[in-house]
């Protein structure tokens, strides 16, 4: 079951996951620098996904900084995705 607290997130789970995801799903909303945030939330956490740069070309082959850096210091396995 999904929260309906963040219709625009839970409308991306939908498209990705489908209705009834086989994983559970916990969207969260926080204000915070980007890498901080990801690292404090990843204590507790099974897994955690991430996305890469998100740019073509030679930008896209290499991660950012958020990514990396959370890649580096988070307290669980993290995926980063393109």
């Amino acid at each position: 079951m999904i929260s309906s607290a963040f219709p625009l997130i839970n409308q991306v789970i939908k498209e990705e996951l489908g209705d009834d995801p086989a994983v559970r799903v916990v969207p969260h909303v926080k204000q915070g620098r980007p890498a901080k945030v990801l690292i404090e939330e990843s204590e507790g956490a099974d897994l955690l996904v991430v996305g890469n740069r998100g740019h073509g070309g030679f930008a896209g082959l290499v991660l950012g900084s958020v990514s990396q850096h959370v890649a580096a210091y988070a307290k669980c396995p993290v995926a980063v995705v393109r």
